[in-house]
């Protein structure tokens, strides 16, 4: 892929007739499955992802004189010179090694860095020229290559009781974050924004690390990019970089004081801040992560962190690195936060149970940069442990005719496929790389990246399988992409398959045990922006986001665990940021002091619903310090808000909403009463406010106890006047029972639960 875009210049992806000179290995004719000439044995302690890279780093060097330009486009690289070349431009790993044979020295003797996360596993940073030699240092077990990561991109507080937390309504105290520890890893800070100050004037961002900021000082135990500490260093910085917003957005909703305009304070309003900068790898947001929490445990504060970022690389099944490792370093305390992703109305996946006889699949692979069949991107297949999986890609014509394929790579015969398809003057590049057990989860597993910048060509990919189920994810270029079965005028090709929507939960903010992953549902359907224009949006307030990715993972589990307003929150943008001005239409209020402006901003995407729920676990954090993922999640399970549009979510979860819309108020109250422990509500009515959900309700409610086998309840209006009663004719298996309160008028009512342990009231609303 290297050298396609090098010579055609990302800028020229809509061309559709290209004229380039072959390379010796280059494909010039149609070719058939007799044709191996093409086919290599890839490292075998190197991931898919790292040999496709070292085969472009051997293009590379055979093709002097090329542009580093596509290598940053497509890998995760850090620039160390603004002339950057392979020997000073560097790329992050992750290496499983095996200790008793794996020598840090030797690493350095290649020019590397190496940080130890455990025993058998290292995360390294390495030019790109000696990258390769890794794999013949002894006891490199698998060697993984960075992928790039990108961000996921007044009404929010109210539907999630934020308001009436930080006012402290039905709490013995208002709750503000104080005394806790708010992270965000991102893109785009604006240090100086005034929603990052306290109600005297002072930062409140107590330090930033810049990982792409090679000037400065590393952070201690790290060896890249600048730290600063203290409020004269970060605001003489100004901001961390120019092209983006999105951190800054982020970082407002979670922790954001709303100076100058309280309209649009965040969550965690008096919270201390910690951001970083990120390198957009993998690597750069693990470290991200351990960097803060082992500044918070010296500091002797709990912290949350914020995650509006993924993947499309990887199993989604928790075995990732990544998510080995934020389960690792995540616990009491120390909580992460992730957005699911904005790819739940891309049909990106498809799950096939491969049989004797039904050993085939077929579908066509469209590109995310035109929402069609052209473009530049990867698919991501993983089988089972001990299946044999075999792939082929083929290119079809408008009217479905095959005019080309590749070889067939069976994983059990070889693993490695690269070459260039010449139709006319069109050239399509292709490359697959696969391993038959991966490190990972000993699944067999595939990868292929393709270029087609011809829009009278389809791509399809041809999987065969030995009996077990598969999962095929198109990662597009990092955002998603279709799986189709249909080429021109809908013209669809028999025995393809399309795509389906489900497991679109990202990897980074997805997929882990530990993380708290959100999906975002809407509050706000228009705004009036800054020029007085009404910018309606054409969704209605209440459902699920239509781009809100949907679960479960590969392997089965929950996610999201919790759904968050995402869609549309106002929040800070950088004001460095040229693309967000006076002009700009989403722009909707603006703060000045004296020459200087600054801007709030209506964006939308799980990027604004995951900083909703991490600003709503530093309230949580602040009454109850040594909170767990799991605690957290607990509360989550047992106190959401549940209405209309959720439906009745049973107790297993939606892949949709998780267990609900998430309400700050009552898990609160829960804490304050003392006896949540352990991850569990003690059990009787008099230990815990009544669970009555949905609530608001529009017709059914369910009552939730645990322990109390005898209940009774009554409606009562504000007067006092009783207006249903009854009892329950058993509680069920769930621990619940239902009130049908479909013919009472709405309103605020009290509802009133008497149990053999004693009567509790809680406030009911009727809509």
């Amino acid at each position: 892929m290297i050298r396609t875009l090098r010579i055609l210049g990302l800028c020229l992806w809509l061309s559709i007739a290209l004229n380039v000179a072959t390379h010796g290995q280059w494909q010039t004719s149609i070719p058939t499955d007799n044709d191996r000439s093409m086919i290599k044995e890839a490292k075998p302690n190197m991931s898919p992802w790292s040999n496709i890279l070292v085969r472009d780093l051997e293009i590379f060097k055979e093709e002097s004189g090329q542009d580093m330009e596509p290598f940053f486009q497509q890998y995760a690289l850090r620039k160390q010179s603004d002339n950057p070349t392979i020997a000073n431009t560097f790329i992050g790993a992750f290496i499983y090694v095996d200790p008793t044979v794996a020598s840090q020295s030797a690493v350095s003797d290649l020019g590397g860095e190496v940080r130890i996360i455990s025993d058998t596993l290292w995360s390294v940073q390495i030019s790109l020229e000696r990258f390769p030699e890794l794999s013949s240092l002894p006891g490199m077990e698998y060697i993984q290559a960075d992928f790039h990561v990108l961000p996921r991109l007044d009404f929010a507080r109210k539907a999630s009781n934020v308001d009436q937390v930080q006012n402290g309504e039905g709490l013995s105290r208002n709750y503000t974050g104080e005394g806790v520890i708010v992270g965000v890893l991102d893109f785009g800070f604006d240090y100086t924004h005034p929603t990052f100050r306290d109600n005297r004037g002072n930062l409140r961002i107590s330090r930033v690390w810049n990982m792409e900021d090679s000037k400065g000082t590393p952070p201690s135990g790290f060896n890249y990019g600048t730290e600063l500490v203290g409020a004269e260093d970060i605001l003489k910085a100004k901001f961390s970089s120019t092209g983006s917003s999105h951190g800054t957005h982020v970082a407002g909703i979670a922790a954001g004081s709303g100076m100058g305009l309280a309209r649009y304070k965040g969550v965690g309003l008096a919270s201390e801040i910690v951001l970083v900068q990120l390198g957009g790898s993998s690597t750069s947001v693990t470290d991200g992560v351990a960097y803060i929490f082992e500044y918070a445990e010296k500091a002797g504060k709990p912290a949350v962190i914020n995650m509006s970022l993924g993947s499309e690389f990887g199993p989604r099944d928790g075995t990732s690195t990544t998510d080995r490792i934020f389960d690792q370093l995540s616990g009491a305390g120390k909580l992460l936060v992730g957005a699911a992703g904005n790819e739940g109305n891309k049909p990106m996946h498809i799950r096939k149970e491969f049989t004797q006889e039904d050993d085939k699949l077929n579908t066509l692979m469209f590109f995310e940069q035109t929402g069609a069949n052209y473009g530049y991107g990867f698919s991501d297949i993983w089988g089972q442990p001990g299946q044999d999986l075999a792939l082929a890609v083929k290119i079809f014509n408008e009217s479905g005719d095959l005019l080309a394929h590749t070889p067939r790579i069976d994983l059990a015969v070889t693993n490695e496929l690269d070459t260039v398809i010449n139709i006319g003057t069109n050239q399509i590049e292709i490359e697959i790389s696969g391993e038959q057990a991966s490190k990972l989860n000993d699944k067999a597993h595939f990868v292929a990246w393709v270029v087609n910048f011809s829009p009278d060509l389809y791509i399809s990919l041809e999987l065969s399988a030995t009996p077990g189920q598969v999962d095929l994810w198109n990662g597009g270029n990092g955002r998603g992409a279709t799986f189709s079965n249909q080429v021109a005028s809908g013209t669809s090709l028999p025995g393809f398959s399309a795509g389906d929507t489900d497991i679109t939960i990202g990897e980074i903010g997805g997929t882990s045990n530990s993380i708290i992953t959100v999906g975002a549902y809407s509050t706000k359907n228009g705004y009036f922006n800054l020029q007085g224009q009404w910018i309606s949006r054409s969704f209605n307030t209440g459902p699920l986001a239509a781009f809100s990715s949907h679960g479960p993972t590969a392997d089965g589990r929950l996610k999201p665990e919790i759904s968050a307003p995402g869609n549309v929150v106002v929040s800070s943008v950088n004001s460095f940021d040229t693309s967000y001005g006076p002009d700009n239409s989403t722009v909707v209020a603006n703060v000045r002091e004296g020459e200087k402006t600054w801007y709030f901003a209506a964006l939308q995407g799980t990027s604004m619903a995951s900083p909703m729920t991490a600003g709503i676990m530093a309230l949580w954090l602040q009454a109850k310090p040594d909170l767990s993922p799991e605690q957290a999640k607990t509360l989550m399970r047992m106190y959401p808000t549940q209405d209309m549009f959720t439906g009745m979510i049973p107790e297993t979860g939606s892949n949709y909403w998780g267990w609900g819309k998430i309400d700050a108020l009552r898990p609160l109250q829960v804490i304050e009463s003392g006896i949540f422990t352990g991850g569990k509500i003690l059990g009787t009515a008099n230990d815990y406010q009544i669970i009555a959900y949905p609530n608001p309700s529009y017709g059914t409610v369910n009552i939730a106890l645990e322990s109390a086998t005898e209940v009774s309840y009554s409606l009562i209006t504000p007067e006092g006047k009783t207006i249903v009663s009854g009892a329950s004719n058993g509680i069920s298996t769930e621990r619940k029972f239902s009130i049908n309160l479909e013919h009472i008028a709405k309103g605020v009512y009290t509802l009133s639960v008497t149990t053999n342990q004693g009567t509790k009231n809680t406030r009911l609303i009727l809509r």
